[in-house]
């Protein structure tokens, strides 16, 4: 593999490494810092409805109390409980004075009981003399400001509120009980506003028997149902939690719950888990883009910084093997890293072989040169051992010539 191949490799795997470690430990930042908000965020919410709630109970309670105390109220519980007889016109007038009060009170109806507990006024003539002594509200209204929250209440025919306040003659003795009985329209008025909850958040209220006592904005045939979720279980049994869980209707919700024991209710504060954690998932496309964004600004900048780095080596090799053919000429060093020392070192190597190389041609011709010499004196001195040898072949032949001859 080339040296530009690993070093593009080499920034791209940084790059690469060091985006992704940042991306996740960013993800799990932000992931913890949107639980803590939306956290906040429901604890906020379900506070200002615990809020709103005291302020409509503490409400009723003032209403039910101012009217136990109108004079008309207190002197037809005076007669009936002194036995005075009654006649129509006085209970028609005391009726319709009830229903004068309650047109101008959250209550529907308004009842007055006697001390014995049943009704001896009422804007519904049709209520006058049910006996109600064993209610909770007649019970305890005797004692004082009573509040009974979210009960099933055969007057209306549904779930209910009542406050109920003793009335007393001038010497304070009890003479009867002033009811104010109302539906749960303002407290659904109260629990459907879900500002800040997004699309599909909800505040509701569920009572200690798991009933659900305000309308869900999803379906309302779970109104006044018994309702089962961990949440609702965790939250009757006096907890309070935030968390990821399914709710009544099988929904991914994060949803903050509280138990409200002045009012013996569970109020739940929730939002899907989708839109919850939206801006999480708007996350990861971003560092997505990031991460695709780093690695394609890697690759060009590793390939630019290969090429820079790898320019010096190139000419290194390349005048290496221009080396190796005799061609000793000298590279110019661009940098001052060990690129150039390097380059600098091969440069003075160059320089030394071709001086070796030139001493050694210089040597090489000179011996060249004695050995022509040496060469040229044996080929004369062959030449001069020759002449001799002819001519001793031809001396040895005139002598034999004349031997020959003398003997004839």
């Amino acid at each position: 593999m080339k040296i530009r191949h690993k070093i593009t490799l080499a920034v791209l795997a940084v790059a690469l490494i060091s985006t992704a470690i940042s991306g996740i430990a960013f993800y799990f930042v932000l992931e913890n810092a949107l639980n803590e908000r939306i956290q906040a965020q429901m604890r906020g919410i379900s506070a200002l409805k615990e809020s709103e709630l005291d302020d409509f109970f503490t409400g009723l309670a003032g209403e039910v109390e101012h009217v136990a105390t109108i004079d008309v109220i207190a002197e037809h519980a005076s007669k009936s409980a002194s036995s005075v007889e009654i006649s129509e016109e006085e209970q028609e007038v005391i009726n319709n004075r009830v229903f004068a009060i309650q047109k101008g009170s959250p209550f529907r109806p308004i009842l007055l009981l006697s001390s014995e507990g049943k009704v001896i006024a009422s804007a519904d003539p049709s209520f006058f003399g049910d006996d109600k002594s064993a209610e909770e509200y007649f019970i305890n209204g005797k004692k004082g400001i009573f509040v009974q929250n979210f009960y099933m209440d055969s007057t209306i025919g549904g779930i209910a509120v009542s406050a109920s306040f003793p009335v007393k003659d001038e010497n304070g003795n009890l003479t009867g009980v002033a009811v104010g009985i109302t539906g749960l329209s303002k407290v659904r008025a109260l629990m459907s506003e879900r500002a800040g909850l997004g699309e599909t958040g909800e505040t509701y209220l569920v009572s200690k028997e798991s009933v659900l006592v305000s309308e869900s904005r999803r379906n309302s045939e779970f109104y006044s149902k018994r309702i089962d979720s961990s949440a609702v279980r965790e939250c009757v049994s006096g907890l309070s939690n935030f968390g990821l869980h399914s709710n009544y209707a099988g929904d991914e919700v994060i949803s903050y719950h509280k138990w409200i024991p002045g009012h013996s209710v569970c109020l739940l504060a929730e939002m899907s888990r989708e839109e919850a954690f939206m801006p999480l998932k708007q996350m990861k496309l971003v560092l997505v883009a990031i991460v695709s964004a780093s690695v394609l600004g890697s690759l060009l900048f590793g390939f630019f910084l290969a090429r820079e780095l790898s320019k010096p080596i190139v000419r290194l090799k390349d005048a290496a093997k221009e080396l190796g053919k005799g061609d000793y000429k000298k590279i110019e060093a661009v940098t001052e890293d060990e690129v150039g020392e390097l380059t600098d070192a091969f440069n003075s190597m160059a320089l030394s072989l071709e001086k070796s190389t030139k001493d050694l041609e210089e040597k090489v011709a000179k011996r060249t040169r004695e050995l022509q010499l040496k060469n040229e004196e044996l080929e004369k001195f062959n030449k001069v051992a020759v002449g001799r040898e002819l001519r001793m072949v031809e001396l040895k032949k005139r002598v034999k010539d004349l031997e020959e001859k003398g003997g004839a």
